[in-house]
């Protein structure tokens, strides 16, 4: 007779509870990398479309890591959908503004160049 154990049992336990929080670690991090990217203070809705496009990431990667790729691609069709719909746009960029003073420095200094 032999000595029945179930620790492969075990083992998918504890690596299912290991994928769960690496799985919650992975979304807040692209959650706050998309609101990070938008260079503004993000609105709530900003937020709201945030956590939807993370919680949407990671399920198609789960999806795939399960071996459903079909159903992942439906997932990534609605992420795409998501980006779209919410019009995540980052801030417009800022041109530089020159220092204090720097334009009257500088007709200061083409005067100087020019009497010289």
């Amino acid at each position: 007779m032999s000595d029945i154990t179930t620790p492969k049992l075990a083992r998918g336990w504890k690596r299912h509870h290991e994928l769960k929080a690496a799985d919650r670690a992975a979304k807040a991090e692209i959650e706050a990398g998309l609101l990070i990217g938008l260079g503004r203070t993000p609105t709530m809705a900003d937020r709201l479309a945030c956590e939807q496009i993370a919680a949407l990431t990671i399920l198609a990667r789960v999806l795939e890591r399960r071996g459903r790729l079909a159903a992942a691609g439906k997932v990534r069709d609605q992420i795409v959908r998501a980006q779209r719909t919410n019009g995540l746009k980052p801030a417009p960029i800022e041109t530089a503004k020159p220092a204090p003073g720097q334009a009257l420095q500088d007709i200061f200094d083409k005067i100087a160049s020019e009497r010289a």
